[in-house]
């Protein structure tokens, strides 16, 4: 396609944008928590973050696609 074709406008263009947001704090869990809990709790609360972010632009085009990814950080507690 020239610049002379779009010039002419015999064609129209649209644009999508994919981004990758990452949610944080989602919260603290103790040695008791199985890590299938740590996942299960930490994902839903990161789409329901997201969910309420987005209700926010309703109408305008923007939705959240996919399931959230989470990855958990453990940290060796010392000895008394």
């Amino acid at each position: 396609m020239s610049m002379e074709e779009l010039e002419a406008k015999k064609y129209t263009a649209t644009a999508r944008a994919t981004i990758v947001l990452e949610v944080t704090d989602l919260g603290g869990w103790g040695g008791t928590c199985s890590v299938a809990q740590i996942a299960k709790q930490a994902s839903e609360d990161a789409a329901g973050r997201i969910g309420n972010f987005l209700a926010t632009a309703k109408g305008r085009g923007i939705r959240m696609i996919g399931e959230p990814v989470v990855t958990a950080v453990f940290t060796k507690v010392a000895a008394p």
